[in-house]
Order: structure tokens, then sequence, then C-alpha cells
């Protein structure tokens, strides 16, 4: 398959949080080149659909400044655990606004994460989203994870 440009025309919306940023579709799993996109927004994790299409689609973003940062999406997800369950956020693609719903909310650790919850997490069941961060704010000592669904 051929690499998409890295800005592919998705924008995600956290209208309650204050937040908008683009997403970065990064064609590898590379940390490094990861890292590196972060710089740009939040980042389309390439092993998952795009949002909107069947699947779970897998965002991730910064919930805080990290040694060497330098752009301006740092703090994009520091208010990710503010969402609960049945709170929307928005995708829009190409200018085409896309609604979703968050049907689930979890804290992970990452070094020896909960199989069972990752898997309800990751489970297919319809057209889903995925925003995860570090967590708490200013430490990598956990994550956050929010799943949403698609409803419009």
């Amino acid at each position: 398959a051929t690499p998409r440009p890295v800005t592919a025309g998705y924008t995600l919306e956290l209208t309650s949080l204050g937040v908008s940023a683009p997403i970065v579709f990064e064609p590898t799993t590379s940390i490094t080149k990861i890292t590196d996109a972060l710089n740009r927004g939040v980042v389309h994790y390439v092993n998952t659909p795009d949002p909107g299409d069947w699947g779970v689609s897998i965002i991730v973003g910064h919930s805080s400044k990290p040694r060497g940062y330098y752009g301006k999406y740092a703090y994009t997800f520091s208010k990710l655990e503010k969402l609960d369950e049945g709170d929307t956020f928005r995708i829009i693609k190409d200018g085409v606004p896309m609604t979703f719903r968050i049907s689930r909310k979890a804290i992970l650790n990452p070094g020896t994460p909960d199989a069972a919850v990752l898997a309800e997490l990751e489970n297919p069941t319809g057209k889903s989203v995925i925003l995860m961060t570090c967590w708490p704010t200013g430490s990598a000592s956990k994550r956050v994870a929010v799943r949403a669904e698609l409803v419009e």
C-alpha cells in the first residue's frame, strides 16, 4: 500500500476540552517517527483502520510536554480522563464531521497491560475510535484510554 500524506485531511475536535488537532498518519510503527509526528498533532496508529471505517482506529497524543518537544500539541490529551461515557467528540474528514460517543474509559498499566480490558477496548464491534495518552499528566506510568463509537 502506498503511504498516504501525513496531512490526510483529518482533524480531531474535543470541544468540551477546548481541543482541536490535526490527525497525523504516520505510516510506520517506529517509536522515533511516531514521537516526531506528535510534534504536528495527534497520531493515528498505522495498523488500525481510518477513523470512520469499520473496526477500531487508535489515536495517540501527548498529555504533557516531553523533553525535546517543539510542537504546539504537547497538552492535547492532558484532560482526556475528564471525558465520560456518553460524552461526544468529532473527527472532521475533508470538511465532513463524524460524531463519536464515548462508550468506555479505562486506565491501563503499560508494563503489565490488563489483557481483558485491552481486548474489550479493541474488540471491533462497529466503527470505533480509541483515544490514548500517558496518565497521570506529567507521568508515563499509566495510560488512559477512551473508546467511542461512530453515531453519525
